[in-house]
């Protein structure tokens, strides 16, 4: 066989060995770009687009965990991206029984039911917010609007141990781990049970109200140690149709009067005061006039 006839033949595999040399070296810059691809998204950190967030600013920038979350609790209270995030953080209202220490009870605060379900005509379907609600039985106002009116709402509580027990309570309303922040400094609060940190977020009145998804609210129950009249001056009433407040306070401190005055100023009256002399406390109904 001549040079030339064994160089036919071999031409064709010649071919079939420099087309698969071709494809090996296409499919391995193909896994490399993948590989590059996946490790861009892992590095970078995207958020949806917001009036809040400015154009091509980050959320959360290149900060540790902490530091990203705190940085969004910062954002103003109106903002659509700590909005969205709130409301994620509420828990939906619990499916099984009640499981109440004193079932028996209609009424589990210190009378303001009555007054504030008398001014509301006995209201069928209503939706109340409740701040500072312990367990979700002690003490609480919104309890008996749940069970005897049909009502649902959000009860918010941040202390971890009176949290968890609030979900064991089964309640028929949403809930919030979180405490209400009264100035701009504040983005989270530290509790220390049993030599562990817990850092629960805080968060402004006003953002929590429209995490609710609701601007008609026939109930907003305050029970906070000596912030209720901070707590009430971040709430934009232009904003949101609040009917009744009950607000717990120290008897005769400083804020009472000043509480007063200010919701006065807000188109409310003080209806009832039922005082509780052996601890020093007080809860005042406010109506709308």
């Amino acid at each position: 066989m001549t040079f030339d006839g064994c160089y036919a033949k071999m031409l064709p595999r010649c071919r079939y060995r420099r087309a698969s040399g071709l494809l090996s070296v296409a499919f391995f810059v193909f896994i490399v770009f993948q590989i590059i691809v996946l490790n861009s998204q892992k590095t970078v950190q995207t958020v949806e687009s917001s009036s809040d967030i400015k154009e091509g600013r980050r959320l959360f920038g290149e900060n540790t965990q902490d530091d990203q979350i705190s940085s969004l609790f910062s954002h103003p209270a109106d903002s659509t991206v700590l909005v969205s995030y709130v409301y994620k953080m509420i828990k939906l209202p619990s499916g099984a029984d009640y499981n109440l220490t004193y079932p028996h009870l209609q009424d589990f605060a210190r009378g303001q039911c009555q007054i504030i379900d008398e001014y509301l005509n006995k209201t069928e379907n209503g939706y109340f917010v409740e701040i500072g609600v312990l367990d979700g039985e002690r003490h609480s106002v919104s309890l008996f609007f749940e069970r005897e009116r049909n009502w649902n709402g959000l009860v918010i509580e941040p202390h971890p141990e009176h949290y968890n027990q609030l979900l064991h309570k089964n309640r028929k309303s949403s809930t919030l781990q979180a405490c209400v922040k009264t100035n701009h400094t504040e983005t989270k609060k530290e509790y220390k049970i049993s030599d562990q940190h817990y850092f629960i977020p805080c968060l402004w009145m006003e953002t929590i109200l429209m995490a609710s998804g609701h601007r008609n609210i026939d109930l907003l129950a305050i029970n906070v140690k000596s912030k209720e009249y901070d707590i009430l001056q971040s709430i934009p009433f232009d904003k949101f149709d609040i009917k009744t407040l009950s607000i717990e306070f120290t008897k005769g401190s400083d804020s009472e009067m000043d509480i007063i005055k200010y919701l006065t100023s807000q188109g409310f009256r003080a209806q009832h005061e039922f005082a509780n002399h052996l601890v020093k406390k007080s809860d005042l109904v406010f109506v709308k006039n």
